[in-house]
């Protein structure tokens, strides 16, 4: 008979002492021998880190350089779990098959067995744990040691309890049920963030409002630019805009090299006006050639992708300052359907992944009323016209990811739609696509993420505000308010 395990009492904080380590309750003290008290700094020099799957293919490039100092164990049923995952042909599959590669590689660099530690160039090592499943223990807590998830906690069950009064074990993963589980038996567990990013409620959201006198509102007026530190605004980031505030009189201006430069009136572009001053931030950051990467995020209906698809449509179509506007869309689906099983051509199937930035072009052709009064199909004749017109001179192009790895992105207008489905080893594959006569802007909402084995705080959008946040090149603005319709701002608010 399975014996059923009863989780401890809520831990509590101790009232002095270290403030990162937290005390079980009494009685419950470290219910593995060598699990020890949960602290944040748990992959510190003479740690044992074991590796989940799903973190391992969140960082397979990272991931090994990771947690200086700690020993990595990487259990046999994780390599087993990624077998069977290596022959999907979505993201999650290139990433098992680039976490195994590399795992391959480790092997012959330990000489053809990768059972012995391998000495890792930031300290610690890195080794496989082969027959190491504690099943007996995982049995106490009634836990079947047939499930992958079971074993990978049932290993580290084993490495705990092998050394009681040895380094603490931390359990990695970003499997969250994975996490609850070897924090129930006593394990200490943490998710793996590639770029240790923020997370998504403390990111930045690409402008500041600051309260200021009206003499120096005269001065930004008339002048068109005023010193940052004259109004406390000198540490801010690059490209950051500022609302300058006084009294009932306000002025939206933009951090660079030290100036704040007030924006200037801006007629429709491509029929587009801002509806708000997000909107009219995030159309400054597109239709700068200095600010070559640019990510735009926050909830449904907010005009992300109108943004984006007007200016891309306004600096090829127009302005010709690109040669085409090439859209990039992760082949995510929201439910279970997936690219193969859509009749027709390549095209075809990608058209309903595409269908976005269609009614995007639809509602920029101000064909919506004519659309529904007609009901030709599923777009307006104008904004159809228009479409097949732009395609057809080979100035709009649609396509996967998939097939992007090897080229070379010239004098294109780049739009990654949706780059919160997509992990951040392939939002490096796009930025380092582009080219120096190029431009990428990527959309997308952290709180909607489709793809497996990625949260708020391990995706392509999140990771590229982390890494590129203070460069020159680079502009975020975050948009709050939704525009597409009143229940649509309700739902993406409320739930």
């Amino acid at each position: 008979m399975a014996t059923t395990y009863e989780p401890p009492a809520s831990p509590s904080r101790p009232a002095g002492g270290n403030p990162d380590t937290v005390t079980p309750a009494p009685g419950t003290e470290h219910p593995v021998p060598g699990a020890g008290p949960l602290t944040r700094s748990a992959a510190q020099t003479g740690h044992v880190v074991v590796l989940d799957t799903s973190a391992l293919m969140a960082d397979p490039e990272g991931i090994f350089d990771a947690y200086p100092g700690a020993d990595l164990v990487i259990p046999l049923a994780v390599i087993q779990e990624l077998d069977g995952l290596k022959k999907r042909l979505d993201p999650a599959g290139a990433a098992a098959r680039d976490v195994l590669r590399r795992v391959e590689a480790l092997r012959l660099a330990a000489g053809g067995d990768l059972r012995e530690p391998l000495q890792r160039r930031v300290g610690g090592t890195v080794r496989m744990q082969v027959n190491g499943v504690h099943a007996a223990l995982l049995r106490r807590y009634g836990l079947h040691a047939d499930s992958p998830d079971n074993r990978i906690v049932g290993t580290a069950l084993a490495l705990a309890a092998a050394q009681p009064d040895g380094p603490q074990v931390l359990v990695v993963s970003n499997d969250t049920a994975l996490r609850l589980t070897a924090a129930a038996v006593g394990l200490a567990a943490a998710e793996h963030n590639p770029l240790d990013a923020a997370p998504a409620h403390a990111r930045p959201d690409g402008w500041i409002a600051l309260e200021v006198s009206p003499e120096v509102l005269d001065q930004l007026f008339e002048n068109r630019l005023i010193d940052a530190a004259s109004v406390g605004a000198s540490d801010v980031a690059e490209n950051t805009f500022v609302v300058l505030r006084a009294g009932t009189s306000s002025a939206l201006a933009r951090y660079r090299n030290g100036l704040l430069r007030v924006l200037d009136q801006l007629p429709p572009i491509w029929g587009l006006r801002p509806a708000n001053k997000e909107q009219r931030f995030a159309l400054d950051l597109l239709l700068d050639d200095d600010v070559r990467v640019i990510v735009l995020d926050g909830p449904a209906g907010t005009g992300k992708t109108l943004c984006a698809v007007a200016a891309g449509l306004h600096m090829v179509v127009e302005q010709h300052r690109f040669e085409r506007m090439s859209v990039y869309r992760p082949v995510i689906p929201v439910g279970q359907a997936d690219l193969g099983y859509l009749p027709g051509t390549l095209d075809e199937k990608i058209d309903p992944w595409m269908a976005a930035i269609t009614d995007a072009v639809a509602a920029l052709s101000g064909d919506g009323l004519d659309r529904r009064r007609r009901q030709e199909g599923t777009r307006g004749k104008v904004a159809q016209d228009s479409l097949d017109y732009i395609k057809a001179q080979g100035l709009l192009t649609m396509e996967s990811v998939t097939h992007l790895r090897g080229r070379t992105l010239h004098s294109t207008f780049v739009l990654v739609d949706e780059a919160m489905n997509l992990s951040p080893q392939v939002g490096k594959t796009l930025l380092t696509r582009i080219g120096a006569d190029s431009k990428i802007v990527l959309t997308g909402d952290t709180s909607q993420i489709d793809a497996p084995f990625l949260s708020e705080r391990t995706n392509a959008l999140t990771a590229v505000v982390s890494a590129f946040a203070g460069q020159p090149c680079f502009g975020h603005v975050r948009l709050t308010r939704g525009e597409r319709s009143p229940v649509a701002e309700l739902a993406a608010r409320l739930m």
